[in-house]
């Protein structure tokens, strides 16, 4: 496609920051950022005759932002299944063990183009293993873009790498299990030595939290503040239990939380107060976790289980279907600062961004206007199969709902291959299950 191009006709919503309706336009792109947006007769003249797609009967929507997600676990899809978290824990473990770094490119690229296929342009990996060599091949493989956590021991050259390629280098960082003071104090000073923020589990389950009140007399949350890790750039996974303190140390500090709603209702980790941290102005965005705790990485299913479960556990209408969209697109994008990047249909913003097919029956009818249905339908009826065609940076990797980079065929192949050539290890761990002692 031309580096100046126009998409027309679809049904636009921009989720931006000064609360713009979803209405029928078009929208320009120039080099890779959107140049203009809005109804198609407003458009200027400049624009007349360039390059034109045809979006008619599609919503375009700003690229979701899967906040956490573990790329690896895809290779472990339906295992462990019925188990608590604590039951899973030494099994996942030696599950990881079982992966080389030959292997986990192409897990990678699987686990990347099946978020990619669904609507999300950027990625955060929490990644359990190791890549030699390039460490963002897989990214620009398959098109998206993102972040990466990398372990304590990791060369500072690999944190430079992440950030010289275009990506958010962060610094993994452990769960309350592995928490000293000395540990604490230690992450706290390589993060200032790397200039790199930190990213970690945080107030996931009720045992994580008992340890850290038995550790050191406080909430997983009161422990980083007394630590020093408690800052503007860390970002808390799960968040599920906080108190009023807790949540007003976040806000203070400007600590993100990106919670994932379905891997806690499937691990029976409780729900996080995300209507109250929202209140309290604090950065929430959300994420499908990995494979082994959500069987799937798809954001819009996300948005309507948190929007759903919330209503359940709050208010009739305690998270909206727009509130819960926002989490999964600008709000997302302010956990890892890069709102003023992506997140929104907003002119100088990348164009990453993605469509949904509605002439279908399951998301009729569609009413217009000022107290129209479309957020609505698109987040409580569609899901990652309505996705059509997917841009990132203006590129369109995913076209008429395949890869445009990437043989599917051959990579679900040589994944299926590599599944099998696990299959006896595999089998071997979770025969067994041990306890977290």
């Amino acid at each position: 496609m031309a580096s100046t191009f126009q998409l027309s006709g679809a049904v636009i919503v921009p989720l931006d920051t000064e609360g713009s309706k979803p209405f029928v336009g078009n929208l320009v792109v120039e080099k890779g950022r959107i140049a203009w947006l809005g109804p198609a007769e407003d458009m200027p003249g400049r624009y007349l005759g360039i390059s034109q797609e045809e979006l008619s009967g599609q919503a375009l929507l700003p690229g979701l932002i899967n906040g956490h997600i573990h790329s690896e676990a895809v290779i472990f899809r339906g295992l462990l299944e019925g188990l608590t978290l604590i039951e899973q824990y030494h099994p996942t473990c030696r599950l990881n063990e079982l992966l080389t770094p030959k292997d986990t490119p192409l897990i990678r690229k699987l686990a990347y183009l099946e978020c990619a296929k669904g609507g999300t342009t950027f990625i955060l990996d929490h990644a359990f293993t190791t890549i030699k060599g390039d460490i963002c091949e897989p990214f620009r493989t398959v098109g998206v873009w993102g972040g990466l956590t990398l372990g304590e021991k990791t060369a500072p050259e690999d944190f430079q790498m992440v950030a010289e390629g275009g990506f958010l280098p962060y610094i993994n960082a452990p769960g309350e299990e592995d928490w000293t003071e000395e540990t604490l104090t230690g992450y706290a000073r390589l993060r200032d030595k790397l200039g790199v923020p930190l990213y970690l589990h945080l107030a996931e389950t009720t045992w994580r939290w008992q340890i850290a009140k038995d550790r050191f007399n406080a909430s997983p949350v009161a422990a980083l503040d007394k630590f020093g890790t408690l800052e503007s750039g860390t970002v808390g996974v799960h968040g599920v239990w906080m108190d009023e303190d807790d949540i007003a140390l976040l806000a203070k500090n400007a600590t993100a939380i990106v919670n994932t709603p379905t891997s806690e209702m499937k691990l029976g980790d409780g729900v996080a107060p995300l209507p109250r941290l929202l209140s309290a102005g604090v950065k929430v965005g959300l994420g499908t976790d990995g494979a082994l705790w959500n069987n799937g990485n798809d954001m819009l299913a996300e948005a309507k289980v948190a929007c759903l479960l919330h209503r359940l556990t709050t208010a009739p209408n305690s998270l909206s279907a727009e509130n819960a969209l926002r989490l999964a697109t600008i709000d997302g994008a302010r956990c890892f600062g890069v709102e003023k990047e992506t997140g929104s249909l907003s002119v100088g913003k990348r164009a990453d961004m993605f469509t949904i097919n509605l002439i279908q029956p399951h998301l009729q009818p569609i009413y217009p206007g000022e107290r129209g249905n479309i957020v609505e339908n698109i987040v409580l009826c569609a899901s990652r199969g309505d996705v059509v065609n997917l841009w990132v940076a203006g590129e369109k990797i995913i076209s008429g709902g395949f890869s445009t980079r990437i043989d599917e065929e051959k990579l679900i192949g040589d994944f299926a291959l590599l599944a099998e050539n696990l299959q006896d290890k595999i089998k071997n761990v979770i025969s067994r299950k041990v306890i977290l002692e």
